[in-house]
C-alpha cells in the first residue's frame, strides 16, 4: 500500500471526512452577506449598531454576535481594533 492510501485511510477513520465536512462554508460572492440566525427575542441584532459603555464612557460599536439566551452580545468597537472586541451584557448598551 502507498503512502498516500495509507495517510488517507487513517485521515478517514479518524473521523476526518466528517469533521471536514461539519465545517461551515463561507459564501466568497462580493454581493453575500451574512445572515444572522437568532431564533430569541432578543434586544438588540447582530450587525445593529449600538453605544457600549467601557470605563464610564459611551462608544460606538457594532453587534457581532448574540448568545442563544440573549445574555450577552460580541461587539466590536467601531473605528478601534478587532483586538478590543468583547462579550458584554446588555445593561452596557444603549
Amino acid at each position: 500500500m502507498n503512502t498516500f492510501r495509507a495517510l488517507l485511510i487513517s485521515f478517514l477513520l479518524a473521523g476526518g471526512l466528517s469533521a471536514v465536512m461539519a465545517m461551515p462554508v463561507r459564501s466568497t460572492a462580493p454581493d453575500a452577506s451574512p445572515v444572522p440566525v437568532n431564533t430569541a427575542e432578543c434586544e438588540y441584532d447582530v450587525a445593529q449598531s449600538v453605544q457600549v459603555m467601557w470605563k464610564g464612557k459611551w462608544y460606538d460599536a457594532q453587534i457581532l454576535k448574540v448568545k442563544d439566551d440573549c445574555s450577552q452580545y460580541y461587539i466590536h468597537y467601531t473605528g478601534w481594533s478587532d483586538s478590543w472586541d468583547e462579550w458584554v451584557t446588555p445593561d452596557r448598551i444603549k
